[in-house]
């Protein structure tokens, strides 16, 4: 099942570093240019520049989507921020150290994703 419903833009096809699976956000390494699951936690998995939408293995050219409507959520708080997470690939819409707004959920389930480049942005 496709993550995304509708895709606003996409980026560049990247080389995995890792396995990664459908709906993992992602960043590029600076130490070897390919994509990994994004980190909250780690400055070196950070920023998430974007998600892929179906599963590669390691060494797999993934196709980095930038923006679009994901209906991947579980109870998420409508009008809420959506924040990258502390697990490696997630989201949160709980505000932690290294923050970063990857999108704003508009149901329960579905939510727009977008990831702002900033960090430190104050949660409520």
């Amino acid at each position: 099942m496709a993550v995304f419903t509708h895709v606003t833009a996409y980026g560049p096809t990247l080389e995995a570093g890792e396995d990664l699976a459908a709906g993992d956000n992602v960043c590029v390494a600076d130490a070897d240019g390919l994509l990994y699951k994004a980190d909250s936690n780690d400055d070196t998995r950070r920023p998430c520049i974007g998600a892929v939408d179906v599963a590669v293995s390691e060494g797999e050219d993934a196709a980095v989507i930038l923006a679009g409507r994901r209906n991947d959520g579980t109870s998420l708080k409508e009008g809420q921020m959506i924040y990258l997470s502390a697990t490696p690939g997630a989201e949160t819409q709980t505000g932690n150290t290294g923050v970063q707004v990857i999108g704003i959920a508009y149901s329960t389930t579905e939510w727009y994703f977008a990831p702002q480049l900033s960090y430190g942005i104050p949660t409520a």
